[in-house]
């Protein structure tokens, strides 16, 4: 059975692409010192940060836990389906939620806006012309106001999606 050599890890392979650039920018430098010599200085100058950002983790890390258990990259992925279809359909629940909440509230507001025209009818028709104008009007008033104000806050919402997919938030 033949040896096999463990692969060079990650850093390793980073030392080693270091002390290849700094041979080609400037071969006399090292020109003297040799191979393992220099990796050892570039090791204690060079820190190599690997920063990774996503759902699932990093494939060298996904390798690695197969290694050590094999079936578990399966395991990972199979959790991550689970959990996104989790969060998906509780995602759906609370749009639809919130679609019946304001349907909800736009039938009351209609109720009550309803009311007060009526009542002010009402108080128009038994001659009480003065309280059922200003009655009608401040609820056409209101009606109005809360329908401008809506459309405001929805154009303002708008804006703010659009500008924070062309910009994105800067952390504070």
């Amino acid at each position: 059975m033949a040896d096999e050599t463990p692969p060079i890890p990650e850093s390793e392979t980073s030392i080693n692409k270091v002390d290849e650039v700094l041979i080609r920018t400037n071969p006399q430098l090292f020109q003297n010192i040799p191979k393992a010599k220099r990796q050892e200085m570039v090791r204690a100058v060079v820190s190599v940060t690997k920063i990774h950002s996503g759902p699932l983790p990093p494939y060298e890390l996904i390798e690695g836990y197969e290694r050590i258990y094999p079936g578990s990259a399966k395991l990972i992925f199979e959790a991550f389906e689970k959990q996104s279809n989790h969060r998906m359909k509780m995602e759906d629940t609370v749009i639809t939620s919130q679609q019946r909440q304001s349907g909800r509230g736009q039938h009351y507001a209609l109720i009550i806006a309803l009311s007060f025209l009526g009542v002010a009818a009402w108080c128009i028709l038994e001659k009480h012309d003065v309280a059922g104008s200003v009655l009608g009007s401040f609820d056409v008033l209101a009606i109005v106001t809360v329908f401008i104000t809506g459309k405001n806050k929805q154009s303002a919402n708008l804006r703010e999606k659009e500008q924070s997919v062309q910009q994105p938030k800067k952390k504070k």
